[in-house]
């Protein structure tokens, strides 16, 4: 941004202060550029520090990712599209932490305002593409998205146009090399590197005139955010007040792995799908046990997967034929941890049971016990004996793109 368009910017944010319009404070649609310092000494291996060889300016903020900002009554989050989990909605805290650099600190976070510009309307666009994949590719015409292509591709002025242009790519450093991470990622694609070829990137889109800076510190706004795995926690022991730590375990394990495996066969699903709805209808008809309060519940911190309670198919809510193709593809193409980033996530919710729930029936005995497992390369448990006994579950785990796409419109709100 030159210094004609810098002094535009502030003019316009004195305005906007003028006419009442708060400008300190977080928003959905803001975007989040995350920087790396320019003496910051990244990895040269990594994706970070090829994308600041190749956009980045010699001693400034070199922009390496942006987000978009989702302000809700259930906290703050930020949808983005990641090369470990594509495109998705994650916590503020879980961000943060995910942009950590190398040494542990943080990077400098930029939020930024685009002017004139239905915002909820971005945000909504944006959760369309809830589950597609990282463009490795970075090309414009597949299904694939990169961080700054999602955000062109939700940010539309009142003619549907991009606000955000194309420009041909560069992936060539200052000096004119090809950094080491992009020869050799495309040598993997078994493509040439698109350089010329039309696209985004977060440096570029942050100098646009469109923006206005928003003075706003997230981790400042993330200390006054309560603890997202410790709110989870709670929220599962109102629920269900015999929950234990086998129960916690596969709350989380399920928002971040998803149902836990493959379905090659849904004829097979199928016909367990049958037999569990019958099985449900005997024990209401007996009175033993009785449909939940809340029919739709999100599982874990993060809410990537929704628990959907089998009673919507026995009272006609969705047929079984609806449901069973959102559990098949929730469980085929859903979007989830690998099993080392899985074992680290477990490991932060071990600590905030251990540091803030201590009193959980038999918790260390369970830690221990759910640590030898993993360690066995055991990811995937059942329910606690306790928590079978006393609320005899039945759902089926479904995406939240999908469940928000396909189903949510015919269930009851889900928390």
């Amino acid at each position: 941004m030159n210094w004609k368009s810098w002094i535009l910017s502030v003019i316009t944010a004195v305005v906007a202060w003028g006419c009442g319009e708060r400008i300190d404070t977080l928003r959905s649609g803001d975007l989040v550029f995350v920087g790396i310092p320019a003496e910051y000494d990244a990895d040269s291996a990594s994706m970070g520090a090829a994308i600041s060889a190749a956009t980045g300016k010699e001693g400034q903020l070199n922009i390496t990712h942006v987000a978009i900002a989702e302000v809700s009554d259930d906290g703050i989050w930020m949808i983005e599209a990641t090369p470990e989990r594509g495109v998705g909605r994650h916590s503020l805290d879980a961000f943060l932490n995910d942009n950590r650099l190398e040494d542990g600190s943080l990077p400098v976070f930029v939020v930024k305002r685009v002017r004139h510009i239905d915002a909820d309307a971005a945000v909504m666009r944006a959760k369309a593409y809830y589950g597609r994949s990282y463009d490795f590719y970075f090309l414009p015409e597949n299904e694939e998205l990169y961080c700054s292509e999602l955000v062109q591709k939700c940010f539309l002025d009142a003619n549907g146009e991009p606000v955000f242009e194309s420009q041909p790519m560069n992936f060539l450093a200052a000096d004119g090399t090809m950094p080491p991470y992009w020869e050799a990622l495309f040598k993997e694609l078994g493509m040439p590197v698109p350089q010329g070829v039309p696209g985004t990137n977060p440096q570029r889109m942050s100098e646009s005139d469109r923006l206005d800076t928003v003075p706003v510190s997230l981790t400042q706004l993330a200390s006054s955010q309560p603890d997202p795995t410790r709110e989870a926690i709670q929220q599962q022991i109102r629920q269900y007040p015999e929950t234990r730590v086998q129960d916690i375990y596969k709350s989380f394990c399920q928002d971040c792995l998803g149902p836990g495996h493959l379905i090659p066969n849904p004829d097979a699903a199928r016909a367990y799908l049958m037999e569990e709805l019958q099985a449900y209808r005997e024990d209401l008809d007996s009175g033993r046990y009785e449909i939940p309060a809340e029919r739709c519940v999100s599982v874990g911190d993060a809410g990537n997967y929704v628990r959907v309670d089998l009673s919507v198919v026995l009272d006609s809510l969705v047929d079984a034929e609806t449901l069973l193709d959102a559990f098949v593809r929730s469980a085929n193409d859903g979007k989830t941890l690998s099993e080392e980033a899985w074992r680290a996530k477990w490991a932060s919710v071990a600590n905030v049971i251990r540091n803030d729930f201590p009193a959980l029936p038999d918790a260390e005995a369970d830690l221990a016990a759910i640590d030898s497992l993993m360690a066995e390369g055991h990811y995937i448990l059942h329910h606690s004996p306790i928590f079978e006994q006393t609320y005899h579950p039945h759902y089926r785990i479904i995406a939240r793109d999908i469940f928000e796409k396909d189903l949510q419109n015919r269930l009851p709100a889900s928390k």
